[in-house]
């Protein structure tokens, strides 16, 4: 059985204001005095502050008119339900990735589809809970401070990755950030942002080399897997290994008789290359 919150009425709420601002009592000392947590003695204090009296009210579960607040969920039809996660999948937000893909979900859901489906429906067929899809909302409508200047980094980074076609990563992103608009930003900063307009450097494709190579020598098969011998210096073989000798490596080359497993020559280099196989 889950736990029954226990609610205030205002003034209650009005008694530890009292306690607070007349009486000069601490937190820990208003919560210790009605029984009550520390942690919402404060956030009382601080709805005071920020709201008055207003902000001691409750709020949860009241609308704020006809029309507004949180739709009431009702059964959700089958038929209904794969339409809407069809009509999602054609939206392409799966196809999203980077820092911004809660926010393009966000998008997807209020300027979609909100209209046809239940915002209840869209969160779950988007992965996102209704309470953060309400939150963004909010932020959407009064954006605080660091959202405004975020807004105009991320135009600057678009017009930087526009014009650079995309060849730049967040540190060069912020390099040019600061020479040519004069901003001096945290390069996890710019790293998010560009996360958020889902845009990443470019990796350009290494150019193929045409230019001179080594001419290159190929033998006949004269042994044609017939590695018997009946006398000495019949038939010499020859491979190319490498040594790891005081931390480098050099390339052994060694002509080996057929007939008694013998060393003939040998020849050591550092290249692997021709010269190696002329043997002296």
């Amino acid at each position: 059985m889950g736990k029954i919150r226990k609610t205030y009425d205002t003034e209650f709420k009005k008694k530890v204001i009292n306690l607070h601002y007349k009486e000069g009592m601490g937190y820990e000392a208003i919560a210790k005095k009605l029984g009550i947590g520390y942690s919402i003695v404060r956030r009382w204090i601080n709805h005071f502050e920020a709201e008055g009296i207003k902000g001691l009210e409750e709020k949860r579960g009241k609308a704020k008119g006809p029309g507004t607040g949180r739709p009431r969920t009702r059964p959700e039809d089958p038929e209904e339900k794969i339409k809407a996660e069809n009509e999602m999948l054609k939206s392409s937000w799966e196809s999203k990735r980077g820092y911004g893909i809660r926010t393009y979900r966000y998008e997807v859901i209020i300027q979609e589809m909100s209209k046809k489906y239940t915002v209840q429906l869209l969160c779950e067929l988007a992965g996102v809970s209704r309470d953060g899809y309400y939150k963004w909302v909010k932020r959407q409508e009064s954006p605080s401070l660091k959202q405004v200047g975020d807004n105009k980094i991320k135009k600057l980074i678009m017009e930087c990755h526009t014009k650079l076609r995309g060849i730049y990563g967040y540190r060069r992103v912020q390099v040019w950030l600061q020479s040519v608009h004069n901003l001096h930003m945290n390069h996890k900063r710019v790293q998010r942002l560009m996360g958020v307009l889902g845009i990443k450097a470019i990796i350009r494709r290494k150019r193929p080399y045409y230019g001179k190579k080594e001419a290159y020598v190929i033998s006949e098969n004269h042994l044609n897997r017939d590695f018997n011998a009946s006398k000495p210096n019949e038939k010499w073989v020859t491979d190319i290994t490498y040594l790891i000798f005081n931390g480098q490596r050099l390339y052994l080359s060694a002509i080996k008789d057929l007939y008694n497993n013998e060393i003939i020559a040998y020849e050591i280099s550092r290249r692997n290359d021709l010269k190696l196989l002329w043997i002296r």
